[in-house]
């Protein structure tokens, strides 16, 4: 994972997550005595479980963000080699199939130009050798973006 950052991008790289975290989302938990965290207590989601490889803040927020808007799809590499380091032998036990990024409104996908989840998903599956198929599910309608969500 190392020669995929700058010196300085290497000092400030926060530790992956580690346990005790949210059974539910995979966020750090800051008592190791609970299982799930605040918001997964309070609200129900509709997925069985999320993983985590980072907090997103700091560095990795910024960085996900240039990933994001900024055309930086050669982040996925780093990413999916953080994935496959933390969870890799969980994708194994679980024996993962396939793997189906979450696609984006059609408009929105233009206007980017790519869809992140669908490279990250691409380079996750290549290292972990599990297909990918980002045709499986399609988004209907533009639905309100994540970061606009109330918590």
């Amino acid at each position: 994972m190392e020669k995929y950052l700058c010196h300085s991008c290497r000092r400030r790289m926060p530790k992956p997550i580690g346990e005790p975290n949210c059974k539910k989302c995979g966020k750090p938990l800051v008592d190791e005595r609970k299982e799930f965290c605040t918001d997964c207590g309070k609200k129900h989601h509709v997925y069985t479980q999320g993983k985590a490889v980072f907090v997103y803040e700091g560095g990795i927020r910024n960085s996900m963000y240039r990933f994001k808007y900024g055309n930086k799809r050669e982040y996925a590499e780093f990413y999916a080699n953080a994935a496959v380091e933390k969870y890799g032998v969980w994708l194994n036990k679980i024996k993962a199939e396939v793997l189906i990024p979450i696609p984006m409104y059609s408009r929105k996908k233009r206007l980017r130009g790519y869809n992140q989840a669908e490279v990250f998903a691409r380079e996750l599956g290549r290292k972990a050798g599990i297909l990918v198929d980002e045709h499986l599910v399609r988004r209907v309608r533009n639905t309100i973006p994540q970061k606009e969500l109330n918590e």
